[in-house]
Formats: structure tokens, C-alpha cells, sequence
């Protein structure tokens, strides 16, 4: 029993550092290319940044959160794989877009995914709770 406890304590700290280690490598890359895409030059450029930055880190960022709140039950494995698999998505899309083929509207991508990101996020919240009310009626 002792050992099992230790076990589920070590996973979920192992759940905590991968959900804010991706998160934070996400927002740091995202940030970047966001930067060096646009004109940070001029004043009114950083106006529209920070609304633009906030709504392009905050899938990532909200799935690490719900990671964290999640990481000590069988939550933490969809979470997980929606996390890592939305990070390098992105990463990728926005590697294509912004450096191997440069296009005028690639800005749109930073709108667009994000949206994408929410309504999977929205799927995966809907599919654990209806696993959460079916788990809840067969232990009564």
C-alpha cells in the first residue's frame, strides 16, 4: 500500500514537470516565431501582441494547468497525449509556415489553431466527463 501511494506521488510529479516543461517550451517558441514574424519596431505592434500572444499560448497552457489539478488519477494520460500531441503540432505548423513556406497570411495561423486547440480541448473535457458519469453509475 505504502509503495503503491510512493508510486502514484512519483507519477504525478512526473505529470506536473512534463505538462509545465511543455508548456513553457511551447510559449517560448510560439513567442518567438510571433516576434520575429511581426514588426516589434513600431509601438502600436506590441498593442496588438500581447491579445494575440495570450490567445495563442493558452490551449497549451490551460491543458497544463488541467494536467497538474489532474495528475494524480487516470485523467492525466489523455491530458497528456492532447498536450504533447497540440505542442508539437503547433510547433511544427508554425516552423512550416513562418520559416520554409513564407506566405503573407501565415499570420492567421496564430487565430485559427488556437480556436482548433479549444474545440479539441472542448471534445476531450465532454469525452471525460461522459467516461466520469458512466465510471460513477457501474461502482454504484
Amino acid at each position: 500500500m505504502v509503495r503503491e501511494i510512493r508510486t502514484n506521488e512519483r507519477f504525478s510529479a512526473i505529470f506536473q514537470i512534463f505538462g509545465w516543461s511543455v508548456a513553457t517550451i511551447y510559449c517560448a517558441i510560439a513567442l518567438y516565431v510571433m516576434i520575429d514574424a511581426g514588426e516589434p519596431e513600431a509601438l502600436s505592434w506590441w498593442f496588438l501582441f500581447v491579445p494575440f500572444a495570450l490567445w495563442a499560448v493558452a490551449p497549451v497552457v490551460y491543458l497544463a494547468k488541467l494536467l497538474v489539478k489532474r495528475s494524480n488519477d487516470y485523467r492525466r494520460w489523455p491530458i497528456s497525449i492532447v498536450l504533447g500531441a497540440i505542442s508539437t503540432f503547433s510547433v511544427y505548423i508554425y516552423y512550416d509556415l513562418f520559416y520554409v513556406h513564407l506566405d503573407a497570411l501565415n499570420g492567421v495561423a496564430f487565430i485559427f489553431f488556437p480556436m482548433l486547440f479549444w474545440v479539441l480541448i472542448g471534445a476531450l473535457t465532454a469525452s471525460l466527463a461522459v467516461f466520469d458519469r458512466r465510471a460513477h453509475r457501474l461502482s454504484k
